[in-house]
């Protein structure tokens, strides 16, 4: 009961809650190499896309989507519907070369390559984290 009430007391001044997590969404991350997927691009004129896509403790979610150029802002089920079939494509190994990394995700995500920053961190399952950047 204790839980409930705080919930509803942060629901009740503003405070967004954007850790969840269903069965079916846990059971879907469960099938990923990746407990953690990150991906920052920037673009000239401040704009970027950042996604965001995590396992967290205690069987919740984190997914996130920011595309500035395209005024996108999605959060929760929303993120997680659009991120995780494309996470799920996604074939890289902590032993995969930067350039290849790079390539895949911009064409994975439809995605410029006219970027001015790039910056991919992946956690896989294992505990392994491979982190690839880019500046142009």
């Amino acid at each position: 009961m204790g839980k409930v009430i705080i919930i509803n007391f942060l629901m009740a001044f503003g405070f967004a809650i954007t850790s969840y997590g269903t069965a079916d969404q846990i059971a879907k991350l469960d099938e990923l190499d990746y407990v953690e997927f990150e991906l920052e691009v920037e673009y000239a004129d401040d704009q970027v896309y950042e996604a965001e896509l995590e396992r967290k403790r205690g069987n919740r979610v984190k997914a996130e989507i920011e595309d500035s150029r395209n005024g996108v802002r999605k959060k929760s089920e929303e993120a997680f519907d659009e991120l995780f079939p494309l996470v799920e494509r996604l074939s890289i190994t902590p032993e995969t070369e930067r350039e290849e990394a790079i390539r895949e995700i911009l064409a994975v995500f439809e995605l410029s390559d006219d970027y001015e920053e790039f910056e991919l961190e992946l956690k896989f399952k294992d505990g392994t984290k491979s982190e690839f950047k880019d500046e142009k």
